[in-house]
C-alpha cells in the first residue's frame, strides 16, 4: 500500500481497430481464399486482400523465387532460392496479427485441389496456365465455390478478370469463350512482338511490363470481386485497360464488363 503505480502504454490491436482505414465488408473478408500462382499478379493480389482484412488465405505455387522476379514482385532479395509460396505466406503473415496464411509449395494437381475444396470459398487463378484451369474446371464441377481467373494481356495494356460460380458455370469452356477474342485482339495489335532476351523473369519468354503498370491494372479487381459477391452475379468477364493519348500518356483506366 502507498506504492507507485507504473502505467504501461498499450494499443488496441483488435481487427476492428487496426483495419478502420480500409477494410472490405465482413461477408467478403470472412471468406476463405486460395491463390494459385505466387508470381507478380498473385503476390500483389494476395497482399491487397490481406491488407483489406482477408485473413484466411492459402498460397499454392511450386516455383522458386529468382532474383529476376523481384522487378515486379512483393518479395525481397532474402527470399531468393526459396519457394515462392513460403516466402509470400511469411510476408503476408507479418502484415497483420490476424493473418493466417498457409503455403503449399507444390504445383496444383487433382489431389491437392480435392483436399482444399471443403476449406476454400474462393479460388483465384493467377497462373494463366491452361493446365491449371482445366484441373480447376474438372475438380470444382458442381461445387458451391467462386472461381476467379486474373491474367494480363501483352505489354500490360489490359488485364482480364473472369469470375464465375462453379455450381452453375463450366469454367474452362466459358472462360475460353469470353477471353479468346481478347487474346486474338492482343495478337492482332502486336503481330511481331519483340521480347526481351531470354533470361531471368516471371514469364517465358520474359514478359514486358513494369511494376507500376501491374498495380494500375490489378487493384480494380478487388472492387470487382466485392461487387460480384454483393450482387450475386453468376459469371462475368471484366476487361481493365489503359487508355493512352497521342503523347503516350495514360489518360484513364477503363473497365468494361461482359
Amino acid at each position: 500500500s502507498g506504492g507507485r503505480i507504473l502505467w504501461v502504454n498499450t494499443e488496441n490491436w483488435s481487427k476492428e481497430e487496426i483495419t478502420t482505414r480500409g477494410i472490405l465488408s465482413q461477408n467478403i473478408y470472412n471468406l476463405r481464399y486460395a491463390i494459385l500462382g505466387a508470381g507478380a499478379i498473385g503476390s500483389h493480389l494476395a497482399e491487397a486482400l490481406v491488407r483489406a482484412g482477408c485473413d484466411k488465405v492459402t498460397i499454392i505455387d511450386g516455383d522458386i523465387t529468382e532474383i529476376g522476379n523481384l522487378t515486379r514482385h512483393t518479395l525481397t532479395v532474402d527470399t531468393t532460392r526459396y519457394p515462392k509460396a513460403h516466402g509470400l505466406a511469411d510476408r503476408l503473415n507479418r502484415i497483420s496479427p490476424n493473418a493466417n496464411v498457409q503455403a503449399i509449395a507444390r504445383k496444383l494437381n487433382p489431389p491437392i485441389l480435392n483436399s482444399l475444396i471443403d476449406k476454400i470459398d474462393i479460388f483465384i487463378d493467377a497462373t494463366a496456365n491452361d493446365e491449371v484451369i482445366s484441373i480447376m474446371s474438372d475438380g470444382l464441377k458442381d461445387t458451391d465455390i467462386v472461381f476467379i481467373s486474373i491474367s494480363a494481356g501483352f505489354g500490360l495494356n489490359r488485364a482480364y478478370c473472369f469470375m464465375a460460380k462453379t455450381k452453375t458455370t463450366e469454367i474452362f469452356s466459358n472462360l475460353r469463350t469470353y477471353i479468346v477474342p481478347w487474346l486474338e485482339k492482343d495478337m492482332n495489335e502486336n503481330p511481331n512482338p519483340e521480347f526481351p532476351r531470354e533470361g531471368i523473369g516471371c514469364w517465358h519468354p520474359v514478359f514486358p511490363g513494369r511494376y507500376d503498370q501491374i498495380l494500375m491494372l490489378l487493384y480494380p479487381t478487388i472492387t470487382l470481386l466485392e461487387n460480384f459477391i454483393k450482387n450475386d452475379i453468376e459469371k462475368t468477364l471484366a476487361v481493365i485497360q489503359k487508355k493512352i493519348n497521342d503523347n503516350g500518356e495514360i489518360k484513364s483506366i477503363d473497365i468494361d464488363t461482359y
